[in-house]
């Protein structure tokens, strides 16, 4: 995914999400915005793996067992190497309490499942906009 000199030549989105059968759907809509993506089953995981790949946008579900998706982007946010990631929470609730949370948190936005392309497709864009 990296070329010569340390420049992705297109956008990579890391997914964490602990629904495996969501990544897929995901992936469709990231490979029509010519995005390279990764997907990692859980917080802990996505973290280790945003720390190790530099991702250039995180999408973020929500709800996860071992740490939910408003912890997981404290957790990034407080972290110096990936702190400046910007994060999308994906997520099937969309209540404005925890709409708030996750903003509170450090989120960029907030998309409702399922995810489609013209939902994702301006957040993505503005997100990554000078880098590509």
């Amino acid at each position: 995914m990296i070329f010569g000199f340390g420049k992705r030549q297109k956008p990579l989105v890391l997914c964490i999400d602990d629904q495996e059968m969501s990544y897929p759907l995901v992936q469709d809509v990231l490979n029509e915005l010519n995005c390279d993506s990764l997907y990692a089953p859980g917080a802990n995981e996505g973290i280790l793996m945003a720390e190790k790949q530099k991702p250039d946008v995180i999408l973020l579900d929500y709800n996860m067992p071992e740490i939910d998706g408003p912890s997981a982007c404290t957790i990034i946010k407080n972290n110096p190497l990936i702190r400046d990631i910007p994060i999308l929470m994906l997520t099937s609730i969309d209540t404005i309490r925890d709409i708030d949370r996750a903003m509170a948190a450090g989120a960029s936005g907030y998309i409702v499942k399922p995810v489609m392309l013209e939902r994702l497709k301006p957040k993505l864009e503005s997100l990554l906009q000078g880098k590509f």
